[in-house]
């Protein structure tokens, strides 16, 4: 009996310490670890929304309210991968938002939040470098 109460015992453990890693991982505080895009960088012939900066990253966040030339990089994306027709404007407003959400719904995404984030970043196309056509990273 001593064998079962352990062996239930450290799966009990177990669960506890895998609730509590996967509360960590999705916390919001490691969402405020994403740095927000403030400009575009080129991944593999595709030009990208990104943070550039001391630890340069493709995986940023844009939401409400972010402006410049990550926006605009993503408007560009979205009017020509998923034929939006949104004005380039380089401000992230609900019309982006939407399109976003438009995108992630296109590729099946779980999360269909209209947030451009690490997850959207690496499962949505964007534009190549030359405009011309539509890739994945």
């Amino acid at each position: 009996m001593t064998g079962r109460k352990n062996a239930a015992s450290a799966a009990a453990t177990f669960t506890l310490m895998l609730i509590s890693v996967l509360t960590l991982v999705s916390s919001p505080a490691n969402a405020a670890a994403t740095p927000h895009c403030n400009g575009t960088l080129q991944s593999s012939g595709l030009r990208v929304p990104a943070y550039v900066g001391k630890n340069s990253t493709v995986f940023c966040l844009m939401t409400i309210g972010t402006r410049g030339t990550s926006v605009k990089q993503l408007q560009t994306s979205l009017n020509r991968c998923y034929k939006q027709r949104l004005q380039v404007d380089g401000q992230y407003g609900p019309l982006t938002k939407a399109a976003v959400r438009t995108a992630q719904r296109t590729e099946r995404m779980d999360d269909q939040d209209g947030v451009y984030g690490p997850d959207t970043a690496v499962t949505i196309m964007h534009v190549t470098v030359q405009l011309n056509l539509c890739g994945y990273q």
